[in-house]
């Protein structure tokens, strides 16, 4: 995110004393005030569970297996082929 960036959207949220307490104590301790070592901390857990909807991890074996599949030679497909030369019925 730009630190240059203009904020210009209000977010509220409510939290109890202790957790207010730990925030206020991480924000100080990291040298950021409480807003935004709250914006970058939400920002970040955002990025990790968009991350994990996009990003699928896979074994050794199966990502060899994967490229494989990749590298070969394309294989004609005569049906494929028919299907994308004929004119829609919507057209």
């Amino acid at each position: 995110m730009a630190a240059t960036a203009r904020k210009g959207v209000r977010l509220n949220l409510r939290a109890t004393p202790d957790q207010n307490d730990l925030i206020r104590v991480a924000a100080e301790a990291s040298g950021r005030n409480v807003t935004d070592f709250v914006l970058d901390s939400a920002v970040v857990a955002a990025w990790r569970v968009l991350a994990d909807r996009t990003y699928f991890g896979v074994s050794a074996e199966a990502w060899d297996r994967f490229t494989e599949i990749l590298e070969r030679p394309a294989a004609a497909k005569p049906r494929l082929r028919a299907l994308m030369t004929t004119p829609s019925v919507l057209e």
